[in-house]
This record gives C-alpha cells, sequence and structure tokens, in this order.
C-alpha cells in the first residue's frame, strides 16, 4: 500500500497492478507539489498548512494499518513522514511495527532550527534502518548524534538499463523534438541545488 498527498490531478484511491494507492487530502495542494521546503521558501504563508498536512497523514495512516496487515512502514523523508510514522507507533503502543526510513536530503541539509533537529534524532533514534541516497546524506546524519546501532544504508536512486541505454541510442528522438546540437536528459525538479548548471557546463 502506498500513502501519499493528493494532487489535483490524481485520484483519492487507485490500485495499479495490484498495488493499492491511498492520496489525503490536507487543504490545498500547493505545499507538496515539488517539495515542502523550497515551496515554503517561496511563499511563507504555507506554513499554515503544516499542522493540517500532519494530522491528515497521522490520520489516514491510522485508518489504513487499522483495515489491514502492516507489519512495516517505509516512510520517504524523516520529516514529516518518518516523524508521524514514529509518533503512530508510539502512541498506538504498535511494538511489532517495523519503521524504514529514507532519506532524500533536503530533510538532513535543511530544517537546521534547534527543534527540527531535535524531532529528527528523535524519529531517527525510534526506526529500525534508516536508508540514505548518497554518502553525503549519510555523513549528515551522522551529524545529529544519533544512536550508534541505527542500521544506515546507502542506496542511490536508481534507473532502468533496459528502458534508459545509451547502446540503444534512437535518432527518431531528435527528428521527434526538432534536436540538431548535443541534448540530455535528466529527470527532476530544475532547481539549483541538484546541479544541473554543471551538467550543462560539462557538455561538449
Amino acid at each position: 500500500m502506498v500513502l501519499t498527498p493528493f494532487r489535483k490531478e490524481t485520484k483519492v484511491f487507485e490500485e495499479k497492478d495490484g498495488l493499492k494507492i491511498y492520496r489525503f487530502k490536507y487543504g490545498f495542494t500547493s505545499l507538496c507539489e515539488g517539495a515542502i521546503v523550497p515551496n515554503l521558501r517561496k511563499n511563507r504563508m504555507l506554513i499554515f498548512q503544516v499542522p493540517f498536512l500532519f494530522f491528515s497523514a497521522f490520520l489516514n495512516l491510522a485508518k489504513i494499518i487499522k483495515r489491514g496487515e502492516i507489519e512495516t512502514i517505509h516512510a520517504h523523508w524523516i520529516i514529516p513522514q518518518g516523524f508521524i510514522a514514529v509518533l503512530y507507533k508510539k502512541l498506538f503502543r504498535k511494538r511489532n511495527l517495523k519503521i524504514i526510513c529514507t532519506s532524500h536530503g533536503g530533510d538532513i541539509f535543511s530544517l537546521q532550527n534547534p527543534l527540527m533537529k531535535k524531532i529528527k534524532k528523535w524519529t531517527l533514534n525510534n526506526v529500525d534502518k534508516l536508508t540514505v541516497v548518497s554518502n553525503a546524506i549519510k555523513e549528515g546524519v551522522k551529524k545529529l548524534n544519533i544512536r550508534e546501532d541505527l542500521p544506515i544504508e546507502v542506496i542511490p536512486m536508481g534507473v532502468d538499463d533496459k528502458k534508459f541505454n545509451p547502446t540503444q541510442y534512437d535518432e527518431r528522438i531528435r527528428e521527434r523534438y526538432s534536436i540538431k546540437g548535443p541534448f540530455l536528459l535528466f529527470v527532476g525538479r530544475l532547481v539549483e541545488e541538484k546541479g544541473i548548471k554543471y551538467l550543462i557546463d560539462t557538455m561538449p
């Protein structure tokens, strides 16, 4: 099962290839479209949506767990998803519930005020395993002085090399989009932190 914020072009519930996808509403959907922290930087008024996001995510998580036999939660991002999962486990005393958390970086390198650091540390000290997408994030996690026995594994974001393979280059892509010079494909948010500028600078 997947629990994720609702977006206006999606359905509240759908099933794909046997996977049940639940999307929860929390008010205006602009807070989670893209990434939360950058959106808050652009528009400080979105901070008022944060409590509703937390409450709705927590409530819907509780409903889903009550419906089925959920043994493990895989929470993407330490805040808010990891924090919400740990809070649920503590409040409902679900001792057998396992929590795996994945950090994608923004939750480590931003949210640096003392309160957020304490919340991140408390969350990580109560999960069963942490995965991160880079070694830099792993080092950032260690600076929070979390428990030493927390398993941390680096798992970079993957790609299907059967679909994206340089040896299967097809010139029709140039014809379709009228591309004449060198080109590259980037999949992700166009933000400065991802370093796209440096990738472009290295192109011939």
